[in-house]
């Protein structure tokens, strides 16, 4: 009687054992028979970092989980997110391959470029100031996922790939769509001349904003920092008003010659107050 009890438990057991890998069997998403990548061409200087991601595949409904392999890791690595580091001067591959079906595969072509000698110099550059409200981009949630408060646009794969993420993110930057955005001018930029440099503002109320120069200087650790000094005239509020202390984010655009971008490590702004 026991041995029967014994067999009864065990059977039950197996059959909610199977219950519960059936549901997640079923859930198991087939294997693509395409994969499109958000890039085909990337160009960075020795110790950027740039992230790729799968954009589409093909069907719609199958697995767009892919392991990522580089051909030479001297030029660039690739972590396991898909996040390219730029080693040293020369090109690579960056393939990423369907877990699904190892056939299955996307690449990416990656160029490294080493920077040019950085000298402290003002800069020929061209820039506009934009407000949130004018705008609704906010660079900062825009960007985040490269970890700066800026994003250079060196062609018009780099373009692209913002003007995709604007429209994809727009509930989440109030209700924005490109076309409206303070990049929509821009869209005709000359990338073989010149590179597009969008840079976070955080700014308190004020208004007259004005772009006076773009000069660089090296930091104590040999970085070179690109300066963007800005004017401004303070808002001033009738007695009695009351406004938070919040920064807004505001946007940057400058328009600068290659060979002056590719110096430049990271910026910053400077906010100068304006005579009356």
């Amino acid at each position: 009687m026991k041995k029967k009890k014994w067999t009864m438990l065990f059977l039950m057991l197996c059959v909610c054992s199977m219950l519960c890998v059936l549901p997640a069997s079923a859930k198991a998403k087939p294997a693509p028979k395409r994969l499109t990548l958000s890039r085909k061409n990337v160009t960075l200087y020795v110790g950027e970092v740039k992230p790729l991601f799968v954009e589409k595949v093909r069907p719609a409904d199958a697995s767009a989980k892919v392991l990522w392999k580089v051909k030479n890791r001297q030029v660039a690595d690739v972590s396991l997110k898909g996040e390219v580091k730029a080693k040293k001067a020369g090109k690579t591959t960056v393939w990423a391959v369907s877990k699904r079906d190892q056939k299955i595969t996307a690449s990416v072509c990656i160029t490294v470029r080493k920077r040019p000698k950085k000298t402290e110099k003002a800069c020929a550059a061209a820039g506009k100031f934009f407000s949130y409200d004018d705008t609704g981009l906010s660079v900062r949630m825009l960007l985040k996922a490269g970890g700066d408060d800026f994003v250079v646009l060196r062609d018009k794969e780099d373009f692209l790939e913002v003007k995709k993420a604007i429209n994809a993110n727009s509930k989440w930057i109030g209700g924005l769509k490109f076309k409206k955005s303070c990049l929509k001018e821009y869209e005709t930029t000359d990338f073989s001349k010149e590179s597009l440099i969008v840079i976070a503002a955080a700014t308190y109320a004020a208004h007259g904003h004005q772009i006076l120069s773009c000069t660089t200087e090296l930091d104590q650790e040999g970085a070179l920092c690109g300066v963007v000094k800005v004017s401004y005239k303070k808002t001033i509020d009738p007695p009695g008003t009351a406004r938070p202390c919040v920064m807004d984010e505001n946007t940057i655009v400058l328009r600068m010659n290659k060979k002056d971008e590719a110096r430049i490590d990271y910026f910053k702004v400077e906010m100068v107050e304006a005579d009356e």
